[in-house]
């Protein structure tokens, strides 16, 4: 290790130490400090844009309660517009399928459905939706359609929700024998999760005895 001997040395060493090093000294220095900003600069910008998908949203669950259903639509679309990668463009979308259906145009509430199936991460949500969209493709008589809707992926604990609409599509395709079965499987299926089967077992009964129709 060098041991500078006087002032002069050590001055001298630092001025040639700065002349190759300073440059890419404040360069680094400069790169932390804009990372550092720019870090605190997209929090921000999250927070603002979060505050503000929750100020439109909060207006969309108000607007939804009246009965004016075109300023709702439009407060909904806003929303999935300027916010679309966010929660609440999930949430406004649904409620745009459930204007849609309440107005028979099940073509508009399929496609906002699809958007939220393609977009939603939370598996429960994803099974609510695809049970959505899978009994507005039975609406428009897509009945292949909705089976493969409903075929699309593992049920987990949706089971019972699904084999019973699979029996619904049944009825309507004509296959009595079909829709006991896919009952049958929603019993078993709501027992294993402590479910009330009474309404599954309605429906099974009115499909009568087999051999006795």
């Amino acid at each position: 290790m060098d041991v500078y001997k006087t002032d002069e040395e050590q001055i001298e060493s630092l001025r040639k130490w700065w002349e190759e090093n300073g440059t890419s000294v404040v360069f680094g220095l400069l790169l932390g400090l804009g990372v550092l900003f720019g870090w605190r600069w997209w929090q921000q910008a999250r927070l603002d844009q979060a505050e503000a998908a929750s100020a439109l949203f909060q207006n969309l669950m108000e607007t939804s309660r009246g009965d004016d259903t075109k300023l709702t639509r439009a407060a909904a679309e806003t929303i999935v517009a300027e916010y679309g990668s966010t929660a609440y463009a999930l949430f406004a979308k649904l409620l745009l399928a459930k204007i849609a259906v309440e107005d028979k145009d099940y073509g508009a509430a399929e496609q906002h459905l699809r958007w939220a199936l393609d977009n939603s991460g939370e598996q429960s949500i994803s099974h609510e939706i695809r049970l959505r969209l899978a009994r507005v493709l039975v609406a428009r008589e897509a009945y292949q359609a909705a089976l493969n809707i409903l075929n699309s992926g593992d049920p987990g604990q949706f089971a019972a929700d699904y084999s019973e609409l699979r029996g619904d599509i049944s009825i309507y395709q004509g296959d009595t024998e079909g829709a006991r079965l896919a009952y049958q499987e929603a019993i078993a299926n709501k027992r294993i999760i402590g479910g009330d089967t009474a309404k599954l077992e309605l429906k099974l009964d009115d499909l009568g005895h087999p051999g006795l129709q």
